[in-house]
């Protein structure tokens, strides 16, 4: 009896010990922070992505580190983002030269997308997400969805549903929108 009561002392004994160096260890790595860590939500560095534009042209995100990026999620068949497309247009011409605007398409169909655009006068930059990866990866729900994105690649600003020029021109300058943004 004696033995089992000491056997089970030294079993305690080395789980505790155990439990101890895996804590102590668990913490001498590098810490994850949200500069590090990526995300689509505000605060974390945004994912990542390579896109066409309607000129056959690949735009990183990556390769626009240094400037403001405004991302927006659209399709053809939601009204609310053809509604808010004049105020992107409007935004699009009036911005500073370190903003850019990167409309991503999430239609399949892709054949009357640059009729329309061009048909439309609007000169912001159109990606193709006709797989939706990027879509994926940016948690997207919903559209119309809108990121600004810093300069040092960090998410800024997300606001899904409709937005408008002054809403536009207030988180670009890390102002909180008239709308409540949304994050996840």
């Amino acid at each position: 009896m004696l033995k089992k009561h000491k056997a089970y002392w030294v079993l305690a004994f080395f789980a505790v010990v155990l439990i101890s160096v895996s804590v102590f260890l668990s913490g001498c790595g590098k810490t994850q922070t949200a500069e590090n860590k990526v995300a689509p939500q505000q605060g974390y560095l945004a994912p990542d992505f390579e896109l066409e534009d309607l000129t056959g042209e690949q735009i990183a995100l990556s390769s626009l580190r240094g400037k403001t990026v405004v991302i927006n999620f659209w399709s053809m068949g939601c009204s609310y983002c053809l509604q808010e497309m004049p105020d992107f247009e409007a935004f699009n011409r009036s911005k500073p030269e370190d903003v850019i605007v990167l409309m991503i398409n999430l239609d399949k169909d892709r054949s009357r997308l640059a009729a329309y655009i061009n048909n439309q006068g609007y000169s912001f930059n159109v990606l193709k997400d006709e797989v939706g990866d990027t879509a994926r990866s940016y948690l997207i729900r919903g559209i119309p969805t809108t990121l600004v994105i810093g300069k040092d690649g960090v998410v800024m600003h997300r606001v899904e549903g409709l937005i408008n020029l002054d809403d536009l021109n207030r988180i670009v300058n890390n102002e909180p929108p008239n709308k409540v943004p949304f994050s996840l």
